[in-house]
């Protein structure tokens, strides 16, 4: 009995192992065929991109090709114009002088290339920032140079024949305020009384330099009790006063770049006996 219920057991256990034997199969199957399937269109894709790239690049139909014909000019050659060796000019300067506010400068030059009616000379002075400060032009190699301000300039001397620069020239130079002379000192001066300005008069020396004079009268000449200070625009000075008696004076002078003169030694003036004389 009991090995007929074992018997009925592996038979049982067979028919199972069989069935799912053919599950497994036809799921086995159901896979394959559909990786097969996939493959085929993935590669049908594929041709289909190849056609359609290959009837792009595809060549046109051939044409034929005509050229052109191009209308060639003759080209006149550039004369080129022959550049002329451009010579040095040496620029000399000679003896500066002074005019009252004004400072003279003279240049001279010479070149190897003589003068003739084409020929010109253009100068040009610049300052220190490189501002032009004159442009002119002359035939004489010859120039000269008038400035009331001190300070470091440049000379530009240009040789030009017929619209071309045949020679050239610079040198920088200073103009300096001249130096101013030492004041000279007066004997013992009877001042002038003069009557259309009401006032004693007292002549200076005069200087070329000097712009301004500036006296101071004193009581003693040892400078302890001073009378009077006088600004003058020339080399004279006049005096309103009933004073009478000796007194005593220095002075010194302003240059017109703002420069000054030492003072002179002391000297005397002494007031003439009647105001009324005109000496």
């Amino acid at each position: 009995m009991i090995f007929q219920i074992q018997k009925e057991e592996r038979s049982v256990l067979k028919k199972l192992l069989s069935n799912r034997s053919s599950i497994i199969m036809i799921v086995g199957t159901f896979i394959a065929l559909t990786i097969f399937i996939f493959q085929n269109k993935e590669i049908e894709s594929k041709q289909s991109v190849i056609v359609t790239t290959v009837q792009s690049i595809s060549p046109p139909p051939s044409e034929s090709v005509v050229a052109k014909k191009v209308k060639v000019e003759e080209v006149e050659p550039v004369i080129i114009p022959k550049i002329l060796e451009v010579q040095k000019i040496e620029i000399t300067t000679g003896e500066r002088k002074q005019q009252k506010d004004l400072i003279i400068e003279t240049f001279t030059w010479s070149t190897t290339k003589k003068a003739s009616a084409s020929v010109k000379y253009v100068i040009e002075i610049l300052n220190r920032e490189n501002q032009r400060v004159l442009k002119e032009e002359t035939v004489n190699s010859q120039f000269v140079f008038k400035q009331n301000t001190v300070g470091i300039y440049n000379i530009k001397v240009s040789q030009i024949e017929n619209g071309q620069l045949i020679s050239f020239g610079e040198r920088s130079f200073s103009l300096t305020a001249p130096e101013n002379s030492n004041p000279k000192s007066m004997s013992s001066y009877v001042m002038k009384f003069v009557s259309k300005r009401n006032c004693y008069k007292v002549d200076l020396p005069s200087y070329s330099t000097a712009k301004k004079y500036f006296i101071e009268i004193y009581r003693d000449i040892d400078k302890k009790k001073m009378v009077r200070e006088i600004w003058a625009d020339r080399s004279e000075f006049c005096w309103h006063s009933s004073r009478d008696g000796r007194y005593y004076f220095r002075y010194k002078y302003l240059d017109y770049w703002g420069g000054s003169s030492r003072y002179s030694k002391m000297s005397e003036i002494i007031f003439p006996i009647s105001p009324m004389t005109d000496f």
